[in-house]
């Protein structure tokens, strides 16, 4: 059974954030996980997502209103994460 995207995301903050200090703090982890990652990914089987899906997700933000300097922030603080997301299973 694959993990969706939402699952994976729970246990890389449990796994990675949790136990790792080099990491960005895990409250703003956290905070982009539920308010961005989770709502546009959360449903996809984290076997099926691809850098392209996660490229029109920083290109439907700036289209929705987001700022780029917010898209940009943003990207830096789940690039580890959307990273391993298509790296992990």
């Amino acid at each position: 059974m694959s993990l969706t995207v939402a699952e994976f995301l729970d246990q890389f903050l449990t796994d990675y954030v949790e136990t790792n200090p080099a990491s960005t703090p895990s409250k703003e982890y956290r905070g982009i996980i539920r308010s961005h990652l989770k709502p546009s990914f959360g449903h996809a089987l984290l076997s099926r997502l691809t850098s392209q899906d996660i490229q029109r997700y920083y290109a439907a933000e700036v289209l929705a209103g987001l700022s780029v300097q917010t898209v940009q922030h943003n990207h830096t603080g789940s690039h580890r994460e959307l990273e391993l997301t298509v790296a992990w299973e």
